[in-house]
């Protein structure tokens, strides 16, 4: 078994276990202000939850996935130690 799929699987089953509090997270997200939708992708870059529906998710999914793939090995060359990448926040206007 591949650390990617173990890592997908541990994925799905906090995500199960954790639906709740997911969920409250993108509800309060989605009241602060100027809040217009969300896209949550999973580790393969997948949208798993959008809002709204009419939002165009996988086009969404693809560029924040291509980012963080950039954003990875950008991150590796400045930084040579075994560092992880473990998340991007992204504020836009």
């Amino acid at each position: 078994v591949s650390d990617f799929s173990l890592a997908n699987r541990l994925f799905n089953s906090l995500a199960a276990a954790e639906k709740g509090e997911v969920q409250d997270t993108l509800n309060a997200l989605m009241a602060q202000p100027g809040a217009i939708g969300y896209v949550l992708i999973n580790f393969d870059g997948i949208p798993v939850k959008h809002f709204p529906e009419d939002l165009p998710a996988v086009q969404y999914s693809a560029l924040i996935s291509d980012l963080v793939m950039k954003t990875k090995s950008t991150l590796k060359q400045l930084n040579q130690a075994d560092s992880e990448f473990g998340y991007l926040r992204m504020r836009t206007k």
